[in-house]
């Protein structure tokens, strides 16, 4: 490795594991050397293999920093060898229940950017986590004998009661924008039941769809947030429920995941199913997302959250939970059907 300090910048390469936004940290990329070890990782019982990050950062003096940590593999990562991982199932009492050993493999999986290269690395084990558990990742630097622990729960499952199209009775204004279409009001709903062992909750609608252009088929997908970054007692549960107009679905959804401006002029669409889905995130990933939301322009310190001891980074757990449903504009109290629902936008080339 070179004669020289390496930046802080874990966030960046964390990218591949954490969809949710991450919290910045002011550093001096003059400062003196130091070298900070990172953990990265969410934990999932549903996977077969749980995978994190585990890297390190440094601190640059009198060079490019962040030229550097884009090029040269060094700059974030432990060479093989160095670093001794392990997932470890934890009693009650915070004594081991059972061993996973993590295994260092080459990174294949995250999209192409500046700071993706081949000789990327993280560290899986093969792993089927127990509901409402806890886990902790240790890794020891034996170079130094420093170790880095990080400890999350699982969520438990997530119930969703309902996913589907009611009817609703609405007064509405004689100048309204609304198409006629969907009077009596249609709406799209969807309840789910937040858990005991969860603290952040996330939900959206994924709308699958083919787009054909002469004999050429690719199938699309477009994710609606319903929900997001919602907050609960982790002690407490209670039922969460979204209700969407339908024309919304329309107008605010497909019309703004759709460009219908620059289209090729011989596009058709053709619908597929939908899917509506929630992630629950443990209470680690709440404090989190809470500290986060904590910042404003006037606190002038960005805040800082881990919950990695020897080191920085962030360990969470997540439950993901879905039902696979039809967009349907079919009910008893309208005239309404699904095929005029579509074609009463035909800027979007929906056929069927």
């Amino acid at each position: 490795m070179k004669n020289c300090l390496r930046p802080f910048l874990p966030l960046l390469a964390a990218a591949a594991l954490l969809p949710a936004a991450s919290c910045s940290t002011d550093f001096d990329s003059n400062a003196p050397y130091q070298e900070i070890p990172v953990l990265y990782g969410i934990l999932d019982p549903e996977a077969a293999v749980q995978t994190v990050r585990i890297d390190k950062a440094f601190l640059n003096s009198g060079t490019d920093a962040t030229i550097i940590a884009a090029t040269e593999a060094d700059s974030t990562q432990f060479p093989a060898g160095v670093i001794t991982a392990t997932l470890e199932k934890l009693r009650p009492d915070s004594s081991v229940a059972d061993v996973f050993p993590f295994v260092r493999e080459a990174n294949t999986e995250k999209e192409a950017g500046s700071f993706v290269r081949a000789g990327q690395y993280v560290y899986r084990a093969a792993a089927r986590l127990e509901t409402g558990a806890t886990y902790r990742v240790r890794a020891v630097n034996r170079r130094n004998g420093a170790v880095l622990t990080a400890a999350t729960s699982t969520p438990d499952p997530v119930r969703i009661l309902l996913a589907g199209t009611r009817s609703v009775s609405v007064n509405y204004n004689p100048v309204t924008s609304m198409p006629l279409l969907f009077q009596p009001e249609l709406q799209l709903n969807y309840v789910f039941q937040t858990q005991e062992r969860a603290g952040l909750y996330n939900a959206q609608l994924e709308f699958n769809y083919q787009e054909i252009i002469g004999t050429d088929t690719v199938r699309k997908v477009a994710i609606w947030p319903l929900v997001t970054n919602l907050a609960t007692t982790a002690s407490q549960m209670s039922e969460v429920r979204i209700n969407r107009p339908a024309y919304a679905f329309f107008r605010e959804f497909l019309n703004s995941a759709i460009d219908t401006v620059n289209q090729n002029p011989n596009v058709r669409r053709r619908v597929g199913e939908a899917v509506f889905r929630v992630t629950a995130g443990s209470p680690q990933w709440a404090t989190y997302n809470q500290v986060l939301n904590s910042y404003s322009a006037l606190s002038q310190t960005v805040p800082e959250y881990t919950n990695v001891r020897g080191g920085r980074g962030l360990l969470v757990g997540r439950r993901q939970s879905y039902v696979r449903t039809a967009i349907s504009f079919i009910n008893s109290s309208t005239t309404t059907s699904t095929v005029a629902a579509f074609q009463h936008f035909p800027g979007l080339r929906f056929v069927f």
